[in-house]
């Protein structure tokens, strides 16, 4: 299942080349702008927390599969969560410029989004995109290092040597990594140079996402701030439209 919620513009994407960062957005954070924001070098000079490239399409996608749980006391639903990845992805839009849009869409893994994304992108691409009618698309998925490792992760797959294929070669997708503090360059390599990942690894890219001061912001580090009733510091961990959202509806005022 496929549903495009909010779309910065008629003509998204105007790029082949679009940036897909997938979460649970529990809720919207200024990480996971700083994730969204990824640029590809070989598209925009440039990686996370840097300015727009006009070469670049943006995409924000929540699961429903794992978004339609029933949420804890004080927690958002799936359509609260929405509205507030759609606020985000205004901000992105208005401030930056960005082409951006927001998507629901029901698949397990990143490899299943994959093919659902690239089969529906199609479906779309008989705008034409600035003269790229022929191009291919190419989506590059947005991830932390936990969510890279189990990517990786052999358990996860009946045939991974077939399904990596399909994602890397069929779907021409690719995955990038912000880098963590914790992890050092021999834990990269030892990565990188892994079996089931160094086939692939001209695909993989680990960036910095550039402000110190985002490799701090967590959800719990929200909740604590609503349950504390610190609103300076909620205001330094979320955008100021998703900050209302949490304030008018009381999100995250119970303790887990």
């Amino acid at each position: 299942m496929f549903r495009l919620t909010y779309t910065s513009s008629p003509s998204w994407p105007i790029s082949s080349s679009i940036v897909v960062l997938d979460s649970s957005f529990n809720p919207p954070h200024l990480a996971h702008l700083a994730l969204a924001s990824y640029s590809p070098l070989s598209a925009g000079e440039s990686h996370a927390g840097s300015s727009t490239s006009a070469k670049l399409s943006r995409l924000l996608v929540i699961s429903s599969k794992n978004a339609d749980k029933v949420p804890k006391p004080g927690e958002p639903n799936t359509d609260d969560r929405l509205e507030m990845i759609e606020r985000m992805a205004r901000w992105m839009h208005e401030e930056r410029c960005e082409d951006v849009a927001v998507a629901v869409v029901e698949a397990p893994t990143f490899c299943g989004k994959s093919q659902i994304l690239v089969k529906e992108l199609n479906k779309r691409s008989t705008i034409s995109m600035n003269g790229e009618k022929d191009r291919r698309f190419c989506l590059t998925f947005v991830q932390g290092w936990d969510t890279i490792i189990r990517f990786f992760h052999p358990k996860y797959y009946t045939d991974m040597q077939d399904t990596m294929s399909t994602f890397f070669n069929v779907d021409n997708s690719r995955v990038a990594c912000a880098r963590r503090g914790d992890i050092s360059q021999e834990d990269e390599e030892a990565f990188l140079s892994n079996p089931d990942v160094c086939l692939w690894k001209e695909k993989v890219d680990l960036f910095d996402l550039g402000d110190e001061a985002l490799k701090g912001v967590s959800s719990t580090k929200i909740r604590a701030a609503v349950l504390g009733g610190d609103q300076a510091s909620l205001e330094g961990l979320v955008l100021p439209g998703v900050a209302e959202v949490i304030e008018q509806r009381g999100f995250y005022k119970e303790s887990q």
